[in-house]
């Protein structure tokens, strides 16, 4: 049994009945939820107020966030496909660009004067251009990897049948 399976099997043991374990995982969705935008905050927070070079720490917490998730997702896609994009409001999508913007931006402002000018700049644009880009090529993904994952698991099913 592996790590993840054990994590699942301490959670199920928590609650007594279908019902309490739907509720438990509906809350765990909408904590990872929170959890992503709290990080991502987080990190506009740190970026301000880390001085100098140490401002570029923050993407420590996302990159620890990234991993987590990557880990779940690939214990999800051995079992069922990829979830369909889940669909952002205007509000949400400014959010996203806003904070990403205040993170790209606190950076900037604190290695200012202390790197090279065009690494900066050159973290600025590579900065904002990565945020408006991975914005518009997550939907394109997710669905495209949606697709790969039922195809594969409906070649999985076919083998053992």
């Amino acid at each position: 049994m592996s790590f993840n399976d054990k994590i699942l099997e301490r959670y199920n043991a928590s609650v007594d009945d279908e019902f309490e374990c739907e509720t438990l995982y509906r809350s765990m969705a909408i904590s990872y939820a929170w959890a992503i935008n709290l990080t991502f905050v987080a990190c506009a927070i740190l970026a301000w107020a880390l001085p100098g070079l140490y401002s570029m720490w923050v993407v420590l917490p996302m990159a620890f966030l990234i991993f987590a998730m990557a880990i779940g997702d690939r214990w999800r896609r051995q079992r069922t496909p990829s979830p369909r994009p889940t669909p952002y409001s205007k509000i949400e999508y400014a959010l996203i660009v806003t904070v990403s913007l205040l993170v790209i931006s606190g950076v900037y402002k604190n290695t200012l004067g202390i790197v090279d000018p065009d690494m900066s700049r050159g973290f600025l644009v590579g900065g904002v251009i990565s945020t408006v880009c991975s914005i518009f090529i997550m939907n394109n993904t997710l669905t495209k990897q949606r697709q790969k994952d039922r195809e594969r698991l409906d070649a999985q099913l076919d083998e053992e049948i």
